[in-house]
């Protein structure tokens, strides 16, 4: 049996059940959810729970309070939709900055604009009257993208939300909420919102589940058109949204508002219309156009989520395109994530300064000191196969470097009017004693160099240091020449 048939299968037999009460340990999160404890491995595909919530017709009950809403859409492509007539994409109110930039790149690159990144976050799934089937696979991929295996693409988020440890990003394996009613044909963007909302509240209600450590993504079924509040900007294949024109395929959101008892909340999703149409849909994948389709759009989203999730963190001045902007429909046709086969676009590096399917192979070279010598400044350059990375140093890192996958040596030589016959040195961290390491494609590896100052901040008279000091102080015992230690 395949994959899919075997996911298809499993959920024939699905129990909708309420979530349980749960803490999760995989992350440390402000709140606990009132869900079980996420899963990160393929071994858990085909067990999603999904809790089955009764909902009112969006448009004949009363809007919650929702502010700060901020937006971004991915417009459909090429010869599709209102750009088929030429119509340069509109963008709704929603989708705006005002951030000036605080740490500039290259003109190519994204520009760092002092919002928050998503350094670590949980994802659940939410569906409009229709259960995972629907879309394909999107919980197993997913999965597979967050855990890094094989191709390890989501880690070229690290340079961005500085951060290289694995499984920061997990998926709500055990719980998602499929959101029954029936809905006007075209929703609007803050009917979206108020569902997604009573989605948070069901999953937590005792209050909480949000913040920058949760996303939520919410699929609407085949034949859901979705327009923006005050705007034509729209997802209608079919033509028929009230007067607007199918301008956008899927977009990340945030507001804030107010959870199950009444306290402050900040929610972040992304909304994930049905993608197997034209000017959305990816053919010629190895999953077929409705699996491919959607994996596509939703890794876009993810990307782009978890690197400007209010639209104030990582962009492209002027023009405000995000990570997945740059390299929209540019594909990687494979790609091996976990084991499976996908086709999903690239993702822009400024590491790289170009669209990549894998992050960079990096390392980072580490100095310490011990017992320095206070009387004396010491200096050290820090080499990779020779060649000086990092000069006159006396403590701290070379930040991540990029490098070739394969086998690298670091190494040092003593700065000015610095002799390494002063110190022992211990090569340490991911480098062997002698120095090296291998480093596969995408790995970020760090080694560090350790001088123990012999002398330590002993005088000329008594230059020989018996006792190390502790790092901050200088030798503890000091003795002549011709003396020995007790």
């Amino acid at each position: 049996m395949n994959r899919i048939a075997g996911l298809a299968l499993s959920l024939c037999f699905l129990l909708f059940i309420a979530p349980g009460n749960r803490t999760l340990s995989e992350i440390a999160v402000a709140q606990t959810p009132q869900a079980e404890s996420p899963v990160q491995s393929r071994q858990s595909r085909g067990t999603l729970n999904i809790s089955r919530v009764p909902v009112p017709r969006a448009d004949q009950v009363p809007l919650p309070s929702m502010t700060n809403h901020r937006c971004h859409i991915l417009p459909v492509q090429e010869g599709h939709g209102a750009r088929a007539r030429g119509e340069t994409p509109i963008r709704p109110d929603c989708d705006y900055r005002n951030e000036q930039a605080i740490k500039n790149f290259a003109a190519t690159d994204l520009s760092f604009h002092g919002g928050p990144v998503m350094v670590a976050a949980q994802h659940t799934f939410m569906f409009l009257n229709c259960s995972l089937s629907c879309w394909g696979n999107p919980s197993e991929f997913l999965g597979d993208l967050f855990v890094g295996v094989n191709i390890p693409f989501i880690h070229v988020i690290d340079q961005y939300v500085n951060s290289t440890a694995s499984g920061r990003y997990i998926t709500n394996g055990n719980m998602a909420v499929e959101l029954n009613g029936t809905q006007p044909h075209t929703l609007t963007d803050s009917q979206l919102r108020a569902l997604v909302l009573q989605g948070v509240k069901f999953l937590f209600s005792q209050g909480g589940g949000g913040g920058d450590n949760r996303m939520y993504s919410i699929f609407l079924p085949q034949g859901q058109n979705l327009c923006f509040d005050n705007s034509s900007a729209c997802y209608c294949p079919d033509n028929n949204c009230n007067g607007g024109s199918f301008v956008f395929c899927a977009y990340h959101a945030s507001f804030d508002s107010t959870d199950a008892v009444g306290a402050p909340i900040h929610v972040i999703f992304q909304a994930m219309p049905y993608q197997d149409v034209p000017g959305c849909q990816v053919t010629n994948g190895p999953n077929g156009s409705h699996i491919d389709s959607t994996n596509n759009v939703l890794s876009h989203e993810i990307f782009e989520t978890i690197t400007d999730p209010d639209l104030n963190a990582w962009f492209h001045d002027p023009d405000g395109a995000e990570i997945g902007d740059l390299c929209a429909w540019n594909l990687i046709n494979p790609i091996l994530l976990n084991g499976a086969s996908y086709a999903i676009q690239k993702e822009y590096s400024n590491q790289a300064q170009q669209c990549v399917s894998v992050p960079p192979t990096q390392m980072v070279l580490t100095k310490i000191l011990v017992h320095p010598d206070s009387h004396h400044l010491r200096l050290f350059n820090l080499k990779i196969d020779g060649v000086t990375v990092r000069s006159n140093i006396n403590a701290g890192s070379t930040g991540i470097l990029t490098v070739a996958p394969g086998s690298h040596t670091v190494s040092e030589t003593g700065g000015t009017a610095t002799s390494l016959g002063a110190f022992e040195t211990v090569i340490g961290g991911s480098c062997a004693a002698n120095g090296t390491v291998t480093l596969a494609l995408g790995d970020t590896k760090t080694c560090t160099i350790t001088n123990f100052d012999h002398f330590g901040g002993c005088t000329a008279q008594r230059p020989i240091c018996c006792e190390p000091g502790d790092g901050q102080n200088g030798c503890q015992m000091c003795i002549a020449v011709g003396n020995e230690c007790p």
